[in-house]
């Protein structure tokens, strides 16, 4: 599949380089989930978008541990990211659910460049 600049669900949108880079929730086809990770893409322009890959392989550790160790069972998903630049380090805020009401998790993970490789950060060692 070509995703080119289909299926961005809850973009989050940073101009860094030259580029402006798309963060976006991960996607379903005709009711089936394609991947998990959270998609990346880039642009000179805002209108012809490359796109780079995924953020994370699969739902984070550290989310779906959260959830488990909490009574729930991790959604295969990965939600609305939110992308920022903290002087030379970049923050990927995600969030992920749960089967169970009301769990949820908000996870990060950082990297020296905006299209990756992204290492996730234990909640509360962050502050």
């Amino acid at each position: 599949m070509n995703w080119g600049p289909y299926n961005v669900h809850d973009p989050s949108i940073m101009y860094d380089g030259g580029y402006f880079y798309s963060y976006s929730t991960d996607v379903a086809y005709r009711q089936q989930l394609l991947r998990t990770g959270a998609q990346i893409r880039k642009s000179r322009n805002l209108i012809d978008w490359e796109f780079i890959g995924w953020a994370f392989n699969g739902t984070p550790s550290q989310a779906a541990n959260y959830i488990n160790q909490n009574g729930g069972t991790p959604f295969e998903s990965v939600w609305a990211p939110y992308i920022m630049k903290s002087g030379n380090e970049y923050r990927l805020y995600y969030s992920s659910s749960s089967t169970t009401p009301k769990l949820s998790a908000i996870g990060l993970a950082v990297s020296s460049k905006p299209d990756g490789p992204w290492v996730e950060k234990r909640p509360g060692s962050y502050l």
